[in-house]
């Protein structure tokens, strides 16, 4: 089967949303039997099919229609810039202090004023813009730029961003970041695609086993609001530890147990790429790209291994998906999905001990994430 792209119109942003009477196109990836679905707004994955041989399986939670998206989504497949995860409000680069957009509370979060995923409008809040597609013998791919002014959301510095996603006949899908800034700025991007292997998704991952190639992770303090102090821990004898294999259920248990104000997900540090350059490394090719995470679910023999140049992947354990009404009027539960985003250490501006988020002219930002998708 040939490798195709196809660009559509998928509707209007609703009046009294962000980005309101912004047209917003849909693209369609396809790939020896491989499909993915995007939307300009945010760059959102809404549907991502691995061919299994008997069939297909979308593996991603996500809405049918423009609104939810626009609307109620809890960021739902979407990019997430320009801070992915947790931040201090106020922060200071090079001498000069800047304070940021509170956006947190609604999310997991006790305090208000925490910066969650780049503010109360962050990039998956924004149109973008395709800029490229095209076909390869063994490929698919599209190119979605955006530029984010001046004191956006408090942040310093503009920034041109671009995500490439490209889907192979292999059934990997490849994220390809690149950012450019006219100052020294914070540059951290993510993809929160929730994740879910299974045929039917009223069923949720509490069956999935999870390996993370992680030996340390990155502590919150115990105030619950989720935000890193620096200190970065071993998860050696811990229930943090999924180093072997776990069943995702109880080990999710064993975690809101222990720390019941915080039960959401942890930053683990990436153990392959610790004292490495991000930027090198996401500018590389594969063989520079860490495997981060093997996800699999025993009912779909399916598995996806996470490969990045990243210092730090995010679990989130869908704890807050409680119910939510997504595509085919499915309904999402609580551990209904896993998210596994790739991305350089939160908070790492008010925490020396972090390699830096800071981006300055003439050092552009990349990262290079790989999900792989295999039948076993």
């Amino acid at each position: 089967m040939a490798c195709r792209v196809g660009v559509e119109r998928w509707g209007v942003i609703p009046q009294g949303h962000v980005s309101e009477g912004i047209e917003v196109d849909r693209v369609e990836l396809t790939a020896h039997g491989h499909s993915c679905k995007l939307i300009t707004l945010g760059c959102t994955v809404t549907e991502l099919k691995v061919d299994m041989g008997d069939g297909c399986i979308d593996v991603v939670l996500g809405f049918d229609d423009l609104d939810s998206y626009a609307s109620r989504s809890p960021f739902f497949g979407c990019v997430v810039g320009r801070h992915a995860g947790r931040l201090e409000p106020q922060f200071t680069i090079d001498g000069e202090a800047y304070k940021v957009a509170g956006s947190d509370g609604g999310g997991g979060g006790i305090d208000v004023r925490t910066n969650l995923h780049g503010g109360t409008v962050g990039w998956d809040k924004r149109v973008w813009k395709i800029i490229a597609q095209g076909t390869a013998a063994d490929s698919a791919s599209v190119t979605f730029a955006y530029t984010s002014p001046h004191l956006e959301e408090g942040f310093p510095g503009e920034v041109q961003a671009e995500l490439t996603y490209r889907l192979t006949t292999g059934g990997e899908l490849h994220l390809e970041y690149a950012a450019s800034v006219d100052r020294p700025t914070i540059v951290s991007m993510t993809n929160h695609t929730y994740f879910n292997l299974n045929r039917d998704h009223t069923d949720g991952i509490r069956d999935h086993t999870l390996v993370l190639e992680c030996a340390e992770y990155a502590k919150c303090d115990a105030s619950g609001t989720g935000v890193p102090t620096g200190e970065v821990a071993p998860v050696g004898g811990t229930v943090h530890d999924f180093q072997e294999p776990k069943v995702l259920g109880p080990a999710i248990d064993a975690i809101a147990r222990e720390s019941p104000l915080w039960p959401h997900g942890e930053g683990f540090i990436i153990a392959e790429n610790r004292g490495r350059d991000a930027n090198q490394l996401g500018g590389g090719g594969m063989a520079d790209l860490a495997t981060v995470a093997i996800l699999g679910c025993p009912a779909s023999r399916l598995v996806l291994t996470v490969l990045s140049s990243e210092p730090q992947v995010q679990t989130y354990y869908a704890t807050l998906l409680d119910p939510t009404v997504g595509k085919h009027g499915t309904v999402y539960n609580k551990h209904g999905a896993i998210c596994l985003e790739t991305h350089r250490c939160a908070n790492a501006v008010n925490r020396p001990a972090f390699p830096s988020q800071i981006i300055r002219p003439g050092d552009p930002y990349r990262q290079h994430t790989v999900w792989r998708f295999t039948a076993q």
